[in-house]
C-alpha cells in the first residue's frame, strides 16, 4: 500500500533526527551575548530545570550554566543546534507549530537574526550539515520521499542529489567539500553511498544485503565506520570510501551499534550490551582493545559526542529514573556535569 505523507513524516524524522530528543520550546527572549570567544570549548544540552524544555550551555566541567534562546517564531525544535565556526552562526532546525512544516534557520551566537534559509511551506527539512568550506549546506527534506538536498549557504538554489523513488538520510561532508557520505535503499535494504554534491557519481560503498546505517567517515575522508545486521546480529563495519577492504571490526554476539570515529582518527566510540548495558565502548581503529568506559549508568541515546582532543566522551545516562549528562575520559573516571532535579540530556561539545 502507498504510504500517506504523514506516515513517511512520522518514520522518516525518527531516522533522520542526528540526536533523538523530544520537542523543545524556544522562547521569544534573547540571551545576552555569549561570553565566548573563538576557539573555545563549550558543551549544548537540553534541560527542563525551567520547566519547559530549552537549550543550555555550560562549560565542560559542567559551569557558567546558561540558558541559549533563539529568536524564533512560536517553533518545536527537532534536534541540537548545529554550529557552524565557518560562519560563527547556528543552523536550527525547527517545526512551524503553526504551518505543520519545518524549516532551517540560520542564527547568530546570540540568538539574535535568525534567516529563514528554506521557508518552503509543507516540507519538513532538517538535519542541517555545513560544508567545511563554509559555501553550502545539506540538509534532509521530507516531502513525497526523504531526499538529501543541498543549497548555497544564504539558502539559495537548492537541489536535490537524488530524483529517485527512495529514501536518502544522514548527509556527512568529505573533507574536500565536494563529495557527500549518505544512507540509501535505493538498492533496496539502506547501505551506504558516496555521491558528488551536485548529484553525480552516486556509488554504493558498503553493499550489504543486511541493513546498514550510523555511519561515521573519518577525518582524513578516507573510510567509513558504520553498523550493520549482515553478520545476523549487530556489529560495527569499516570499509574504505571507494568500497574496498570491508572489515568486522567487533564480531560480537551482543548488539554493538552507533560507532562514531573519534576526531584524531585513532579511535572508535560504539554502544553495545555486551556487558549487559547499553554502555560504551572505545576501540582502536583496527577494532583492538575495547574497553567499557561506562559500566553501570543506563546509557541513553539522546546524543554521544567526543571531545575535540579526542580525550573524553559526553553522554546521557538515566540515574534514579531522570536523566543526567556525564563526562568520561579514556584515563579518567564518570563525572555527573549536571545533578539537577530535572532531565537534562542530549549533549554537543563544541568547540566556538
Amino acid at each position: 500500500m502507498k504510504e500517506t505523507l504523514r506516515s513517511i513524516v512520522v518514520i522518516g524524522l525518527a531516522a533522520i533526527l542526528a540526536v533523538a530528543c523530544r520537542p523543545a520550546s524556544p522562547t521569544q527572549t534573547v540571551s545576552p551575548t555569549l561570553a565566548i570567544s573563538a576557539g573555545q570549548e563549550a558543551i549544548l544540552f537540553f534541560s527542563e530545570r525551567e520547566g519547559d524544555q530549552h537549550l543550555y550551555l555550560m562549560t565542560p566541567d559542567g559551569s557558567g550554566v546558561q540558558r541559549l534562546d533563539f529568536e524564533l517564531p512560536p517553533a518545536t525544535f527537532f534536534d541540537l543546534p548545529c554550529w557552524a565556526p565557518q560562519l560563527d552562526k547556528f543552523l536550527v532546525s525547527v517545526a512551524n507549530q503553526t504551518r505543520s512544516d519545518s524549516d532551517i534557520y540560520l542564527v547568530e551566537r546570540n540568538g539574535r537574526n535568525p534567516i529563514n534559509l528554506t521557508n518552503n511551506p509543507g516540507s519538513f527539512e532538517t538535519n542541517p550539515v555545513i560544508s567545511p568550506d563554509g559555501q553550502h549546506i545539506a540538509y534532509v527534506a521530507v516531502e513525497l520521499d526523504l531526499d538529501v538536498k543541498v543549497m548555497d549557504v544564504n539558502g539559495h538554489n537548492p537541489i536535490k542529489i537524488t530524483n529517485l523513488p527512495t529514501r536518502e538520510i544522514a548527509p556527512q561532508w568529505f573533507p574536500d567539500s565536494h563529495r557527500l557520505l549518505l544512507v540509501s535503499n535505493l538498492e533496496g535494504t539502506p547501505n551506504i553511498y558516496t555521491v558528488q554534491w551536485d548529484g553525480t557519481g552516486l556509488t554504493n560503498i558498503s553493499k550489504g544485503p543486511g541493513e546498514d546505517s550510523s555511519p561515521s567517515l573519518s577525518s582524513d575522508g578516507r573510510r567509513v565506520v558504520f553498523h550493520s545486521d549482515r553478520a545476523g546480529n549487530a556489529d560495527i563495519f569499516v570499509v574504505d570510501v571507494d568500497g574496498q577492504n570491508l572489515v568486522n571490526l567487533t564480531q560480537n554476539p551482543s548488539a554493538d551499534t552507533e560507532p562514531l570515529w573519534s576526531p584524531d582518527g585513532t579511535k572508535i566510540m560504539f554502544r553495545s550490551d555486551r556487558d549487559g548495558g547499553p554502555d560504551i565502548f572505545v576501540m582502536q581503529a583496527d577494532g583492538s582493545t575495547a574497553v567499557n568506559l561506562t559500566k553501570s549508568p543506563e546509557v541513553d541515546e539522546r546524543g554521544i559526542s567526543w571531545s575535540p582532543d579526542s580525550q573524553q566522551l559526553l553522554f546521557t545516562a538515566l540515574v534514579n529514573d531522570q536523566l543526567e549528562i556525564f563526562v568520561v575520559g579514556l584515563n579518567t573516571p564518570l563525572v555527573n556535569l549536571t545533578q539537577n532535579a530535572a532531565d537534562d540530556f542530549a549533549p554537543l561539545w563544541i568547540r566556538f
